[in-house]
């Protein structure tokens, strides 16, 4: 047998080489196989994960397209859920307005409910005012539906009363629910819910729990394929930013440190108060320069490293906005907001005419403007229905139809134009008041101006009676003026008529000189002469003010003591009795009777025939053409009110038959704290600087003017005399100024003493008004609280009576004496009129119709129009330039719009009739920061009643009494400590702030008026009261407006806050008070500076407030379904911040218009509105959602 051993080596090799190429091979094919089997899972999750993005972006896009249409419209307001005021939730009035319940309406959307669902409402009270019966043209909420996925189908309508998923169903989550859990509906587990808001925190355990209230879910809406199977769903929540503070604001004055840049950053909100936000005052750092740069929350949480910071950033998601801006529209009647900067600052009337005419179409054939007319007021129904007089107001002794009108003598567009323009140089165009050297000219009140000038708050006559040898009557005057004004005033000559008494001298026989009797005198016999005027005749008594500084007040008494009066009529007319500033109460001018005592008597006594008392103040008063302007002059008329212990026929100077002999006299003062019998509150519910303290329309004391002056006589008594120093509270060594305001008279001997616990500086510095000056124009409504309405009187006369004095003169004295009953501060201040029941406007229900101002300018201002403080003239520049408004900012690109052209935003010179110039700025600025009135965000209006935080006023320097200031005038003297009190000089002319605690209540109080009001369909329908009868209103609504009611029901106005000195009541007779104790402030000197008033607020924040949003967050969910198992193989998260604009939908049409500035003329932008921009769109990963 052969062998052949190398081969059969050769041949075993070969067979392991090529069992391991197979099995290489196998190898190389399973390696393969696995390789395509992973490619293809993976290929197939990302189709999975592309088909969730592809639901999620659809969700995305249903979202913006329902918000559009149900949005987009001007005429439509926006609120969270929480807005809504369940059955289950018990709210009540406590007895001071203290609304009682915010813990129940916490619990009841903390019970897995979805309260920050997004609302949206229009007014669905679609009937035409009614004059006659107001409170049916009273807005009605009708929801349009709740902004999230599954609610589509839903259009708004009655048809269908509300939509299919509503955000007070309860669903099954819980503090450990997370984005990948089942969740249901409670009542119905077949509607199942997706996690859109979930803001975990770590529970200190490594696990990440979620609180309920932060949670939010949207149903889930499934997508099915052409055949029928699910292939997906999605889910979206629309959630409202501008129901949020907004959190990234710098103030761009806070570094400047001008005078100029402290008072603006007063004027106007540059930033909202984040820092008072819970929890986060320790590491917001406001008008940090990096906050400008951040626009994400996670971004905000980079500020500060501490895991408490970012904590607490979580819980304030609903709170805390980076992106919320506002346009300037209408929200009640549709359309851009009219730019009252650009229209009041016209160069002349003619031009100012035209700019009011080209807002208002005419209704019934009458217009804005009738161009002759030499004024034309702003208080009609072509301005707003609710100016237009019922037919149904009683005749209670006289008709108010009769001409010219119980609104005939209300403010006019010209004094507006007036009023805004103060500020300018008396030299500029418009003119303005003030002169080189910062002082306010005196100016009368008239139909175009809206004057400034001094009131009288004291006056004096007293008398002696000397022979030299022929009877002479010495008559000495005294007048304190005030300056009730936050800037000085300039040197002026203002001329004062004592009307009342008349004074005569008379002769008789006394039995006792020291205890005359009236019959020993009485008689046409023993009169010697009769002089009226208090003895001046018309004699021309001027009073020469070298100047008066901001708030005080002077005493003025004779300058050049013993002059005669001449006894003609016609001398008298060029004598002038000069009185100046300074205290010399034994300066008189005489009166030479040329008699001396008939024989058959011995003793001639001063005599007056009446304890009336009456002055009247003028400015450029000529007495040759009184008879013709007489009244037209005027700028205070001031009667006296008799109490009931002064009879009339005195003796004013006691029998005398030779030498001197001192008299008594006849004074009065203003009323104060200390005489509030049958008065209203002095500082609010009356015109305190009225220009007619004069009767009313009735007959009796209890129908007229309540807050006269009070008189008081004095008979000529030994020791009489020295009254002419009663009541003149000076500081110690001071001849020229004295105590006023809540102070005007004194007690102790000759009333010479300030009243016991009085603080040392009260009530000689009294800051009451302010107007505007030039480096801080009008920046909001808010401000046109110092609008003086008083009437301007267009008569030689204005107080006329017919034959018969127990009946009314002519209805123009009424229309005139109706203003001086006006509140004190009427716009944007919401208290009832205090004659006008709280479901009316106007009324007659004493002698005398009413009617209720605050309303009615409130509903003529507060949508319509706005402050944009860009310049009407002259060169601005965005790039360089600052608003007072700052927020106010530009949105387009430079090309579009540049920053230095000014034309952009109010129209080019000589072009005032075009309609769109006082649009333009609203069509090119939105408002950083707009917030919607509806919020309820406790936290997001603590933040927001606090932009004013540490700025600087007056001379406070503590930054614990700047956490959240209001003031009344924009300047301010002092600080805030003790304002609320009403007995320290901050009071007077510091400031008011809130405390941490009280800023909390009011927040909190804020809230719950809002879920007792709201949705507000409008800035007016939250500024003002409610129109309601007495007694369906269990939570007072008709008596104030929202914000006034959180302010009182907070206690912030609480009496037990005021000092035991001014705690005095006010009358509750109906007579004064229509509806009595319902009507009652908290004490007579209530509306005092430190007294706070919504327009206080309004003044500073009112700019930046509206009724709706215009900027969402859109947050939806999309995933991916496998349609054989049913299992969710993909899902993803996005979110997408969409701002409304001032632009179309359909933008310019050919020749239909369309532009912003225009009211829509196309059909789709009737029903889609203005259009959304998408700003960012990003996924979210879950730990972020």
């Amino acid at each position: 047998m052969k062998k052949h051993p190398q081969r059969s080596r050769q041949s075993g090799f070969a067979i392991v080489i090529a069992l391991s190429i197979l099995a290489f091979t196998l190898l190389l094919l399973l390696s393969l196989t696995a390789f395509v089997r992973v490619e293809q899972q993976a290929s197939a999750i990302s189709i999975n994960q592309l088909t969730a993005r592809q639901n999620a972006l659809l969700a995305v896009q249903i979202a913006i397209g329902e918000l559009q249409q149900h949005t987009g419209p001007d005429q439509r307001v926006t609120a969270t859920a929480q807005v809504l005021s369940a059955d289950e939730v018990t709210l009540s009035r406590a007895g001071d307005g203290e609304i009682q319940g915010f813990a129940s309406v916490e619990n009841f959307w903390n019970k897995q409910r979805n309260g920050h669902w997004t609302g949206v409402w229009k007014n669905g009270n679609g009937s035409t005012f009614d004059p006659d019966d107001p409170t049916e043209g009273n807005p009605i909420p009708q929801l349009q539906n709740w902004l999230v996925s599954g609610n589509e189908a839903f259009g708004g309508s009655l048809a269908q009363p509300e939509p299919d998923y509503l955000p007070t169903e309860q669903v099954s989550i819980n503090a450990n629910t997370t984005p990948w859990d089942n969740i249901t509906d409670q009542t119905n587990t077949n509607i199942e819910h997706v996690l859109l808001a979930w803001l975990p925190e770590e529970n200190g355990s490594g696990s990440l729990i979620s609180s309920i209230d932060r949670m939010v879910t949207a149903p889930r809406v499934d997508i099915s394929s052409s055949e029928g199977r699910i292939s997906g769903s999605y889910a979206w929540w629309v959630g409202d930013e501008g129901v949020k503070a907004r959190a990234n604001l710098v103030d761009p004055y806070a570094t400047l440190g001008t005078d100029e840049s402290k008072l603006r950053r007063a004027a106007s909100a540059q930033r909202t108060g984040i820092e008072a936000m819970t929890d986060l005052a320790p590491f917001y750092n406001a008008n940090e320069p990096a906050l400008e740069n951040i626009f994400q929350a996670s971004e905000f949480a980079l500020l500060d490293p501490d895991p408490l910071y970012a904590e607490a950033l979580t819980k304030r998601f609903h709170d805390l906005s980076f992106y919320s801006r506002g346009v300037l529209a209408d929200v009640r009647n549709g359309g851009l907001k009219r730019d009252l900067s650009y229209i009041l600052g016209q160069p002349n009337l003619n031009d100012l005419h035209n700019a009011v005419d080209a807002v208002f179409e005419p209704v019934d054939g009458e217009s804005a403007i009738n161009p002759a007319d030499e004024s034309n007021q702003v208080l009609k129904a072509v301005v707003t229905p609710y100016a237009e007089i019922p037919s149904n107001v009683p005749d209670w002794k006289y008709s108010i139809y009769d001409e010219p009108g119980l609104l005939a003598y209300t403010p006019t567009w010209e004094r507006l134009w007036s009023f805004h323009n103060m500020g300018n140089q008396t030299s500029d165009s418009p003119a303005g008041v003030f002169n080189g050297f910062g002082q306010a000219v005196p100016q009368l009140i008239s139909r175009i101006d809206h004057g400034i000038h001094p009131m009288v708050t004291q006056a004096k006559l007293f008398y002696n009676l000397t022979f030299a040898p022929t009877i002479q009557i010495q008559i000495i005057p005294l007048v304190v003026l005030a300056n009730p004004y936050s800037v000085p005033l300039a040197p002026a000559d203002y001329t004062i008529k004592f009307y009342d008494p008349t004074t005569q001298v008379r002769f008789g026989t006394p039995a006792d000189p020291y205890d005359p009797q009236l019959n020993e005198f009485s008689g046409l016999e023993r009169l010697g002469i009769s002089i009226d005027d208090g003895g001046f005749g018309d004699s021309q008594v001027i009073l020469r003010s070298d100047g008066m500084a901001p708030g005080e007040a002077q005493i003025f008494t004779i300058e050049t003591s013993g002059r005669l009066i001449p006894q003609t009529a016609s001398s008298q007319k060029d004598f002038e009795v000069v009185l100046i500033n300074d205290f010399d109460p034994s300066a008189y001018v005489s009166y030479d009777t040329a008699l001396a005592i008939p024989e058959e008597y011995t003793h001639a006594v001063v005599f007056h025939t009446k304890s009336d008392f009456n002055t009247k103040l003028y400015l450029d008063y000529d007495p040759n053409t009184a008879s013709d302007d007489g009244d037209r002059k005027l700028l205070q008329d001031v009667a006296g009110w008799k109490s009931s212990g002064d009879e009339d026929g005195r003796f004013v100077v006691y029998p005398a038959n030779g030498g001197t002999k001192a008299g008594g006299g006849i004074s009065y003062a203003l009323f104060d704290y200390s005489l509030s019998t049958n008065q209203h509150a002095l500082f609010y519910q009356q015109n305190y600087r009225m220009n007619v303290i004069n009767g009313f329309h009735g007959v009796t004391g209890a129908t007229h003017l309540l807050q006269w002056a009070r008189t008081t006589a004095k008979k000529g008594s030994p020791g009489n005399e020295n009254y002419i120093g009663a009541d003149l509270l000076r500081p110690p060594g001071s001849l020229t100024t004295v105590r006023w305001g809540p102070v005007n008279t004194g007690t102790g001997n000759y009333d010479t003493v300030a009243p016991s616990g009085l603080g040392d500086d009260v009530g000689f510095i009294n800051w009451l008004y302010d107007i505007p000056q030039s480096e801080v124009p009008l920046a909001s409504l808010g401000h046109l609280q110092h609008l003086n309405t008083s009437a301007f009187i267009d008569r030689d006369a204005w107080k006329t009576y017919s034959s018969n004095r127990a009946e009314y003169g002519p209805i123009a004295e009424k229309a005139t004496t109706v203003q001086a009953w006006q509140v004190n501060y009427p716009v944007s201040n919401s208290y009832p009129q205090p004659r006008v029941a709280r479901d009316k406007l106007f009324d007659n229900y004493t002698p005398g119709a009413e009617y209720d101002g605050s309303y009615i300018w409130n509903a003529a201002l507060w949508d319509k129009f706005y402050f944009s403080t860009f310049p009407a003239a002259g060169d601005f520049d965005f790039t360089t330039d600052r608003l007072v408004n700052s927020r106010y900012r530009p949105f387009r690109s430079q090309s579009a719009t540049p920053l230095d052209d000014e034309t952009q935003f109010r129209g080019a010179p000589g072009t005032s009739d075009q309609s769109k110039n006082s649009r333009l700025a609203a069509q090119n600025l939105l408002v950083d920061g707009g917030f919607n009135v509806n919020s309820t965000s406790k936290e997001a209006w603590k933040a927001v009643f606090a932009s004013l935080r540490n700025i600087e006023i007056g001379d406070e320097t503590d930054s614990a009494n700047l956490s959240a200031p209001f003031v009344r005038t924009i300047q301010r003297l002092s600080g805030s400590p003790d304002a609320e009190s009403g007995n320290h000089v901050n009071a007077w002319n510091g400031f008011r702030n809130l405390n941490e605690d009280e800023l909390d209540k009011l927040a909190e109080q804020m809230v719950l008026q809002v879920q007792l009001r709201g949705p507000f369909l409008s800035m007016a329908d939250f500024v003002n009261r409610l129109l309601i009868e007495q007694g369906n209103d269990t939570f007072g609504l008709g008596l104030s407006g929202a914000l006034q009611a959180a302010i009182d029901g907070a206690g912030i106005n609480h009496n037990d806050l005021l000092d035991d000195l001014f705690d005095a009541k006010t009358s509750t007779d109906p007579n004064h008070l229509r509806e009595g104790v319902d009507y009652q402030l908290p004490s007579l000197i209530s509306g005092f500076p430190g007294y706070l008033l919504q327009a206080d607020v309004l003044s500073s924040i009112g700019q930046y407030l509206t009724a709706r949003s215009d900027t969402f967050r859109i947050r939806t969910y999309g995933d991916a379904i496998n349609p054989v198992t049913s299992t969710i193989d993909a899902r993803v998260w996005c979110e997408a911040i969409v701002q409304r604009l001032p632009d179309y939908v359909e933008a310019k049409n050919g020749s239909l218009g369309n532009e912003p500035h225009e009211d829509s003329s196309d059909q789709v932008n009737d029903r889609f509105g203005r259009r959304y921009q998408i700003v960012s769109i990003r996924w979210l990963p879950p730990e972020e959602i």
